[in-house]
Order: structure tokens, then C-alpha cells, then sequence
């Protein structure tokens, strides 16, 4: 059972979240009186406001913070354990300790601190993801080397997105990035191993 944590969380985690889609009143940046939840026009982050943006109570709002706290502890988990595969070098150390920061501050995105703390998670995820990338780079694994380049390249196009303000495209593209990254999680955490990097001699 212990092996199979990371994706018992994930499945779970994201559970939490769907189920809390179908609980959102309603209202979005680009429509405040569209109904319900909408994939293409409504970031995550609406499921934790206490008023949605129609005006409405949040019933969303406990099942999303919950679903993000869950999600946040497994991939803290995920990256304990992926760190235990690499060598001892710099690079699993700036995992060790980046990929663990950023999740504390993804779960700080559901506080008031939320501006602050969605920058600060983003940066400190892509940092993660990019060292985790090299390391899978000088590697056999060919199809992960792709997955993993794919989604970090995502991940940039949507941070580029962000800061360039075409909200008319995030929505949909923070669920590519997220959907991509969980599927990448879980092939990172069931078919990479030790002796994957055991002729890595730096970081």
C-alpha cells in the first residue's frame, strides 16, 4: 500500500476537487453570471472564495481547500520520494527542499495571501520541475524525457499567459497544465528508479 500512496492521494485529492466544481454557485471573470463551474472560464482558485462571484455562498469552497491540502501533502510525499532515487547532489537537495516549499504555498493559495503565495508556488514548481527534468534528461527513459519536457514547457506557456493577461485562455490551459502534471507525477513515481540515475555523477 505504501508504494502506491502518491497516487491514492492524487486520485483522492482530485476527487475532492471535481466533486467541489459541481458545488460552485456560479460566476466567472469573463461572465459574473454564467452558471455553475465552467472548465474553460473558471480558475480553481474561484472554488475557494467564501461569495462566488455571482454573489452567491460558496458550498465549493470546504471541499476545495480540502482536495487542495490533500493534493499539496501528496505531492510534498512525491517529492520525498522521488529525492530518494536520485544521487546526493545539489540538485536532489534544491528538490528536497524547493518542491515541498512550493506545495506549502500552493496550499496557502486558499488564504487571503493568495496573489502572493500563487507567485511564489509557481516559481518554486517550475524551478522543481525543471531540476527534475534534468536529471530525467540524462536518462534512458525517452518517453518520460518527452513527458517531462512537454509539461514544463506547458507550465511556462501558461505563466507566460498569466503575465501577458490573456485570461481568455488560462482557465482552459491551467487545466491542460494541471491534468499533464498529475499525469507526470504518476509515471514519475511508478516507473523511474534508483539505478534510472545511478551513472549521474553532478548535478
Amino acid at each position: 500500500m505504501k508504494k502506491h500512496l502518491v497516487f491514492v492521494g492524487l486520485i483522492l485529492s482530485i476527487t475532492l476537487i471535481v466533486v467541489a466544481t459541481f458545488q460552485y454557485p456560479g460566476g466567472s471573470a469573463l461572465d459574473k453570471d454564467s452558471p455553475g463551474f465552467s472548465w474553460t472560464q473558471n480558475f480553481f482558485s474561484n472554488l475557494f472564495r467564501p461569495v462566488a462571484i455571482n454573489g452567491m455562498a460558496n458550498k465549493a469552497r470546504i471541499l476545495a481547500i480540502a482536495g487542495t491540502a490533500l493534493l499539496s501533502m501528496t505531492y510534498c510525499l512525491f517529492f520525498l520520494n522521488f529525492v530518494k532515487k536520485l544521487p546526493a547532489v545539489v540538485g536532489s537537495a534544491f528538490i528536497k527542499i524547493a518542491g515541498p516549499s512550493s506545495m506549502v504555498c500552493t496550499f496557502l493559495i486558499v488564504t487571503p495571501l493568495h496573489d502572493i503565495m500563487s507567485a511564489m508556488a509557481s516559481i518554486l514548481f517550475l524551478l522543481t520541475m525543471v531540476m527534475i527534468t534534468s536529471f530525467i534528461l540524462r536518462t534512458k527513459l525517452v518517453a518520460i524525457k518527452l513527458a517531462c519536457s512537454t509539461c514544463v514547457l506547458l507550465f511556462i506557456i501558461f505563466l507566460l499567459g498569466y503575465v501577458r493577461g490573456q485570461w481568455d485562455l488560462l482557465p482552459a490551459l491551467q487545466k491542460v497544465v494541471f491534468l499533464s502534471m498529475i499525469f507526470l507525477t504518476i509515471c514519475l513515481d511508478y516507473l523511474t528508479h534508483a539505478k534510472h540515475f545511478s551513472t549521474i555523477a553532478g548535478a
